[in-house]
């Protein structure tokens, strides 16, 4: 076997994915998904290990190792170790995606970069940048645990309907820590149900990386006209309004956009009936399961929303959830007889 059948095979194994299902959502035909696996052929493209990567539903670092043992099959290790930094330069300049999520500024104002030290300022500049009135497009890196931040994005996105906020979640991949990466989410649950143009995407730290450390990523406000980058704990900042520094700002979220997970897609249906793949939690509240995603419906306001989970940490936590909330029903009716 080569080092990507391997690669493959373990990746198959470990999510106990069925073949067929795979290469029907992934366009490959089965016989030829089987020599892939078997290591008697090798994807033609690069295009077909990120189809695949896809389909199994892989973290940043998994897709990472699975591209990686496909090169080190088509070009060779020792190849591959000497081209490795020359081919991230090329990689850089040739696919360094346009940034399409943000609005430039055409306004004539004075440049400058001002320092923040202390909370309230912090906070005091963040509300104002949010409350531009120019402000029509958000990118957002940020602690995801912490409240004020995903608060004001509630509050901005209630008075200004039209607004689109992209937000960076960093999630741990250290499973001892996924309960942090489900209380992250919670925050953020009233922007999926209040912003209509709201997208959260997952951007995995590896786990040797802490949280209170400093990365290339810092925690960002990006918006046409201001650049706010802040520490953790939000006790000091600096603000930009240069246009190179945006412009760098720009290309670095635009970049992180393009090479995160998208997180819930949101769907309007009317209440559910309980099936073998639905279940009722309470009467405004049902889980479904499916072999693509996890999904909540919840009622709110007598429109019934659903969220789709697709990023597999999270439906791990749900499966959980659902297998505790059946076994305390099972312990619930015996005591009852």
């Amino acid at each position: 076997m080569s080092d990507f059948s391997k690669q493959l095979s373990f990746f198959i194994k470990e999510r106990k994915v069925n073949i067929s299902a795979l290469a029907a959502h992934t366009q490959i035909d089965r016989t030829l998904l089987h020599k892939y696996i078997s290591g008697t052929r090798t994807p033609a493209d690069i295009k077909i290990v990120e189809g695949i990567s896809k389909g199994l539903m892989l973290s940043v670092d998994e897709k990472a190792e699975l591209v990686k043992a496909y090169k080190i099959t088509t070009m060779g290790k020792e190849a591959y170790l000497q081209n490795l930094n020359t081919e991230k330069i090329i990689n850089y300049f040739s696919k360094l995606p346009e940034p399409d999520i943000f609005e430039y500024c055409t306004k004539s104002e004075s440049l400058f970069s001002c320092t923040v030290n202390d909370n309230l300022s912090v906070q005091t500049t963040i509300k104002r940048i949010l409350e531009d009135a120019d402000t029509t497009n958000v990118f957002v890196s940020a602690p995801p645990h912490e409240k004020f931040i995903s608060h004001e994005l509630t509050s901005i996105s209630v008075n200004r309907p039209d607004i689109r906020i992209t937000q960076i979640l960093s999630f741990d991949s250290n499973y001892e820590l996924y309960g942090n990466n489900l209380n992250s989410f919670a925050n953020i649950i009233p922007l999926i149900i209040f912003c209509e143009n709201y997208s959260p995407l997952i951007n995995y730290t590896h786990k040797s990386v802490r949280q209170d450390s400093l990365s290339l990523m810092p925690n960002l406000i990006l918006t046409s006209r201001y650049a706010f980058t802040f520490t953790n704990d939000l006790k000091h900042g600096i603000l930009h309004t240069e246009s190179e520094i945006l412009s760098l700002y720009r290309e670095l979220a635009s970049r992180i956009s393009k090479s995160s997970y998208e997180l819930i897609y949101k769907k309007i249906t009317s209440a559910p009936e309980e099936t073998d793949v639905i279940f009722k939690i309470n009467k405004n509240l049902f889980i479904e399961k499916n072999s693509e995603y996890i999904s909540m419906i919840f009622e709110k306001n007598s429109i019934f929303y659903r969220i789709i989970i697709h990023e597999q940490s999270l439906r791990n936590i749900f499966e959980n959830f659902i297998s505790s909330l059946s076994h305390e029903q099972t312990v619930s009716d015996e005591s009852v007889d």
